[in-house]
C-alpha cells in the first residue's frame, strides 16, 4: 500500500510541475505577442509645385527630378523626394 500512495504522489507533482510550466508558457507567449509592435511601411513621393510641396503616393516610374502633374494647381511639378513612410499600427495618417 506504502507503494501505491508514493507512486500516487509522484504523479500529482508531475502533473502539479506541468501545470506551472505550461501557464508559465503561456504568460510568456501572451507578453511577446502583446510587446511586438506592428509597423506599417509606405512609399512616398514628395512635388514641389506651386511654392508648396505635396506628398502623395508612390507610383511605379517615380524618380526625383521628373516632371509631374500637381494635383491641387494642374501645373507641372517636380518630384524632390522618394522615401519610406513608418506608420505604427493602430495610427493612420491620411495622405
Amino acid at each position: 500500500m506504502n507503494l501505491d500512495n508514493q507512486m500516487i504522489d509522484l504523479y500529482a507533482v508531475i502533473v502539479f510541475l506541468s501545470l506551472i510550466a505550461s501557464l508559465a508558457y503561456m504568460i510568456v507567449q501572451a507578453h511577446i505577442r502583446r510587446s511586438k509592435r506592428v509597423e506599417v511601411q509606405r512609399v512616398v513621393s514628395v512635388i514641389e509645385c506651386c511654392g508648396k510641396r505635396i506628398t502623395r503616393q508612390f507610383s511605379k516610374g517615380d524618380y526625383v527630378g521628373k516632371e509631374v502633374e500637381c494635383s491641387e494647381c494642374k501645373e507641372k511639378g517636380r518630384i524632390i523626394a522618394i522615401f519610406v513612410e513608418r506608420i505604427e499600427a493602430g495610427k493612420k495618417k491620411n495622405l
